[in-house]
């Protein structure tokens, strides 16, 4: 017993001295043996930092809105909420997961976000939009804000927003912005600053978008350079996709994926953004995967269940869920009525390291 003491405090003061090196052994990385491991790096399954997580949009919504009371576009050139992890808030202050900063964000009538650039990956979700007079342009092309519509702002395009309507409109924002800051790759231009402009000139609209790409047309050069140049995703034709396999298929959980039509891969690189459509009176099986992933209830009500953490999260329209990395996990429409969810996640770059896994269970 003497003897296991003096080693740890051998071990206590050794890695004292390490510390003040900064330096580290592989003991307090790994094996927990002495009580000096307090977050092992090496663990047989993922034990991530960030922690399962629910906002409410009710209070995000009321919150936003003392944001927006309070500070002006000029002052703040965008006004939003931003869902910060429990888990890594005294980590990074923006990170909703290790790789995902998400957040709502809100266009007063008459508001003109002014255009800037970033080397992130972006897009807009848009929950609320009573008309259709609120607009983003991304790179020379309007694209109208309609609920349900899925709109990229790739990185380094260009991107503003202006709402010329009578009503607010909401939409929330997904960016890979925590993994560009840790390693170190954030650029950033404002477009005033760089051509003496507020907005960049309108070239195209969504619908022309839409049309040249029907017709397997591109026009030569333009906002089309970008590695995915479809950048707006109508919910029109998701809600078609959806019901159209729900006559088809029997599965309670019916998936469709957003993607990029030059590869057939995700729309922006390191995220996988998609619709699920959760059956009446049904639930998907218990799953599992090494994926990051951030659910947004848009159409009905749903339940995520998490047995091993003993949670539940119930989930009324824009509701929002955070799942970190190999989170065991069930979606539970108890209602009459179909639940559609938005979800987005970072399997692409799980699946890029090689190491992406997943794992599903009956019952």
């Amino acid at each position: 017993m003497s003897e296991l003491v003096t080693k740890k405090e051998l071990l206590a003061k050794l890695k004292s001295e390490l510390d003040s090196n900064s330096l580290n052994t592989y003991i307090f990385s790994y094996e927990a043996k002495y009580g000096l491991a307090s977050r092992p790096i090496f663990t047989k399954t993922p034990q991530p930092m960030a922690i399962p997580y629910s906002w409410k949009y009710r209070k995000v919504k009321e919150l936003l809105n003392q944001v927006a009371s309070l500070l002006t576009l000029e002052e703040s050139e965008r006004r939003n909420a931003t869902m910060v992890n429990p888990g890594l808030k005294d980590i990074v202050s923006i990170a909703t997961t290790p790789t995902i900063y998400s957040s709502f964000q809100v266009l007063k009538p008459g508001d003109e976000a002014i255009a800037h650039r970033h080397t992130v990956d972006a897009f807009r979700f848009v929950v609320e939009a009573p008309h259709e007079k609120a607009y983003t342009v991304v790179n020379g092309v309007k694209v109208n804000m309609r609920e349900g519509d899925l709109i990229l702002t790739p990185d380094w395009a260009w991107h503003g927003h202006r709402n010329e309507g009578d009503s607010d409109v909401y939409f929330m924002t997904g960016q890979n912005a925590i993994l560009i800051y840790w390693i170190g790759a954030s650029f950033y231009e404002n477009y005033e600053e760089v051509t003496g402009s507020k907005f960049e000139p309108i070239l195209y609209t969504d619908r022309e978008i839409l049309s040249y790409f029907e017709g397997g047309l591109v026009p030569s050069g333009g906002p089309f350079t970008v590695r995915n140049p479809l950048i707006y995703y109508p919910y029109e034709r998701m809600r078609k996709a959806l019901f159209s396999l729900y006559e088809k298929v029997k599965d309670p959980q019916i998936v469709v994926d957003y993607v990029n039509p030059i590869d057939g891969g995700s729309p922006l690189p390191g995220m996988r953004i998609n619709m699920r459509l959760i059956r009446p009176k049904s639930s998907t099986r218990l799953m599992r995967r090494t994926e990051n992933s951030v659910f947004c209830t848009f159409r009905g009500e749903a339940k995520f269940e998490l047995p091993e953490q003993k949670k539940e999260f119930k989930c009324e329209p824009y509701d929002v869920v955070v799942l970190p990395s190999w989170t065991q996990y069930r979606i539970v429409n108890d209602t009459e009525e179909p639940a559609i969810l938005f979800s987005y996640s970072d399997e692409p770059v799980f699946r890029f390291l090689g190491v992406f896994r997943e794992e599903q269970k009956s019952g």
